[in-house]
């Protein structure tokens, strides 16, 4: 039996929000409250059930310190939803400031075991820090639950029993946009950093693009450790007439992308176009003028009308005051998988094998923000869909208006199985 705890003025949002005909009670399929077991637990304790202690395992400074804030943010609502108790434990978040380096992510992770019992890792934001915490997660036997490592290569490699990624692969997201905006706009040009990822994503884009009947007219790459002058970049690249520029980068750089495009007077000429990270709230919201109009494809969206996501969305805003992003729903999904799964198993987390197993097995319908969520062949929690929207300001607020759903391309990834040295596929 599922024994999270559920504050009543949780229980008071949600069920405002869900619909009485919804053949799926939301509160019940979150946390099977139960008024027995907390009485019991509350009566007759000197000393408490040991807490369930997470390592949340994210930058504090660098260029994902804000992407890394609102995932947490996501976390933090899902603990509040359950009133900080799993299976009568406490729920404890340690931070461990990864700095953005698998060797200070790794040495973060030993130093939070060594100071008490860690019973899950999560959270991790970039590749290589992934990458470095799954063989952690090996070595120290410790479940390691990915939310915002969305690499392509993360869950490739070497399979893992102790690794789940509940973030999505962006392979097939990069290849379903590619695909669908060459039925949009013919021409474009491509910039992205000449770094971190940004030549494989623009390759699946541009590969899909191409195949779909869009022609790439130019491919510009910015290098690392600059700061750049956009408005030269958007004049060049807008000179030789594509119809979209399809730019990868994200927070201050997206938000000053969008401004110079704007203040060029390109909006009804040559579109602005990106991953979702590029039209996240520090674009949207601090310049909603300016991106006002604009067009693009996200994963998630906050105006879906499911209960899941209405009462996500509904507790996000009393809370921090603005809808979330891509990293807030995130992080909240991150957070409610590994708070179900100990539920699940009554809060024993000791056996890291079991944990995993179980929370890719659970039953998430009716649960997510996103919707369908289940695990492909990798243990990543495969997209099903992108929403192409357009990005509106009313009454002094960005929203965002979905224009259409795109099924998202199968992810047909997978990872190889050592064993006895050598190296196979998974049947």
């Amino acid at each position: 039996m599922r024994t999270l705890r559920v504050s009543a003025a949780a229980i008071g949002v949600m069920a405002a929000l869900c619909r009485p005909a919804a053949a799926i009670d939301i509160l019940d399929r979150i946390v099977a409250f139960t008024e027995d077991r907390v009485r019991q637990a509350s009566v007759g304790k000197t000393d408490g059930p040991a807490p369930l202690r997470i390592g949340l395992m994210l930058p504090a400074d660098g260029e994902f310190r804000e992407p890394a804030e609102r995932l947490t943010r996501g976390w933090k609502i899902a603990i509040a939803l359950s009133d900080g108790i799993v299976a009568n434990r406490p729920v404890q978040i340690v931070p461990g400031d990864t700095a953005n380096s698998p060797v200070v992510a790794v040495q973060a992770a030993i130093d939070m075991m060594r100071a008490g019992p860690v019973d899950v890792f999560a959270g991790v934001i970039g590749a290589d820090v992934a990458r470095a915490m799954a063989i952690f997660a090996d070595k120290a036997d410790r479940p390691v639950v990915l939310a915002g490592a969305i690499g392509e290569g993360v869950m490739s490699g070497a399979c893992s029993s102790r690794v789940v990624r509940t973030s999505f692969n962006i392979g097939p997201y990069q290849t379903t946009a590619g695909k669908f905006l060459a039925g949009k706009y013919r021409t474009a040009v491509t910039l992205a950093p000449d770094a971190d990822g940004g030549p494989m994503l623009v390759r699946r884009f541009a590969d899909a693009y191409r195949a779909a009947g869009g022609k790439v007219v130019e491919q510009a790459w910015a290098p690392p450790g600059r700061n750049y002058d956009w408005s030269g970049w958007i004049a060049r690249l807008s000179a030789s007439g594509p119809t979209m520029i399809y730019a990868i980068f994200d927070e201050r750089n997206a938000e000053r992308l969008v401004y110079a495009h704007s203040r060029a007077g390109l909006k009804g000429r040559v579109a602005l176009l990106g991953p979702e990270w590029m039209f996240g709230p520090r674009t949207l919201d601090r310049r909603g003028a300016h991106a006002a109009g604009l067009r693009f494809l996200t994963a998630y969206l906050p105006t879906s009308p499911s209960p899941a996501n209405s009462g996500f969305v509904a507790a996000y805003r009393a809370t921090f005051n603005e809808s979330p992003d891509l990293y807030a729903y995130l992080g909240y999904e991150n957070a409610l998988s590994v708070l179900l799964t100990a539920a699940e198993l009554e809060g024993k987390t000791d056996d890291a094998e079991k944990f995993i197993a179980t929370l890719k097995a659970l039953d998430y319908t009716g649960l997510m923000p996103r919707g369908a969520f289940t695990f492909n062949a990798t243990g990543s929690a495969g997209l099903s869909r992108l929403y192409w929207v357009e990005a509106q300001r009313v009454d002094g607020e960005t929203v965002l208006e979905e224009l259409a759903s795109v099924p998202v391309a199968p992810d047909r990834s997978t990872c190889s199985v050592r064993q006895a040295g050598t190296t196979r596929q998974p049947s």
